[in-house]
């Protein structure tokens, strides 16, 4: 009885004793922490961020449903307004429209230069692809 005792007692000690040297080696740790670590720490631990509870509650709207109707002259005058503008140009272009401006600008593209030196050909790559393919 008196060797459980002695052994439980042993192994108590030993085990208080390596705690302690390991929180020793954690303290010392923090303690020497990088320069950069030290100016972030607030950051890195999470400290600082305002609360979110202390976040105002916005005021609700209060806007009548007149004024958030148009009337029928209003409403064509808006739309009118965003179909003549210069950006607006070509958002209500047919497929037809659109291949007539590009037949237009076509001859204004510089012709394709002929590829350098050094890059593959298209028999070239298939050729690397069934390499790579039969692997």
């Amino acid at each position: 009885m008196v060797l459980r005792f002695m052994t439980s007692l042993m192994l108590c000690a030993t085990v208080s004793l390596a705690g302690c040297a390991s929180i020793d080696d954690v303290v010392g740790g923090i303690a020497n922490t990088p320069e950069w670590f030290q100016k972030r720490r607030v950051e890195i631990r999470g400290e600082g961020y305002p609360d979110l509870n202390s976040v105002p509650v916005a005021a609700p709207i209060k806007a009548s449903r007149d004024r958030l109707t148009l009337s029928a002259e209003e409403a064509a005058a808006a739309r009118a307004t965003l179909f003549d503008h210069p950006r607006a140009a070509g958002a209500h272009l047919t497929p037809d429209d659109m291949a007539a401006i590009a037949a237009e600008l076509r001859p204004q593209l510089p012709a394709i230069e002929p590829k350098p030196d050094g890059f593959f050909g298209a028999g070239e790559i298939e050729a690397l692809r069934d390499q790579v393919s039969s692997r």
